[in-house]
């Protein structure tokens, strides 16, 4: 059975956020924007940050029969890409959400899969679910995401 790197939720969070700032948008009117990542989970109340994101973690759960016997465990985890809209103009934002919820569907893909973009160390499998509308032009993209999670070892 081959080998699958392990890591941590920590640095899988790193990782996908470099992926997602290297995500060059689609959507034709607002390209230029590109992706921001938020350091800090207190954002403003308002902001003028286009794309500015951030992660929520969900419900972790092991993987049945997943496991390969080699000190870690694949671990599912509902992952959100929280990202404040609020930069861009109202009627523009549901356009922008659409295209953008599927440019990260089609990163992630490409990332667990191989396809020439690089690579998310112990990423197994991504998979699109949808996105909600949270408040005042936020929105959280939701992943059902699993990955090779690194064990503590004693």
């Amino acid at each position: 059975m081959p080998t699958i790197t392990q890591t941590t939720l920590t640095d899988l969070e790193a990782d996908l956020a470099n992926v997602i700032a290297a995500i060059e948008p689609t959507h034709s009117d607002e390209q230029t924007a590109g992706w921001v990542r938020g350091e800090d989970r207190e954002l403003p109340e308002s902001s003028m940050v286009p794309r500015l994101f951030w992660f929520e973690w969900k419900d972790a759960g092991v993987v049945a029969g997943g496991a390969t016997g080699n000190l870690d465990v694949e671990t599912s985890i509902v992952m959100f890409v929280v990202v404040d809209y609020r930069a861009f103009r109202e009627e523009d934002r549901a356009q922008i959400v659409e295209s953008d919820h599927w440019d990260l569907a089609d990163r992630f893909a490409d990332v667990w899969e191989g396809n020439g973009v690089g690579s998310v160390d112990g990423l197994t499998f991504t998979e699109s679910d949808r996105w909600e509308v949270r408040d005042a032009g936020r929105v959280a993209h939701k992943f059902n995401i699993q990955y090779q999670r690194a064990r503590r070892v004693a």
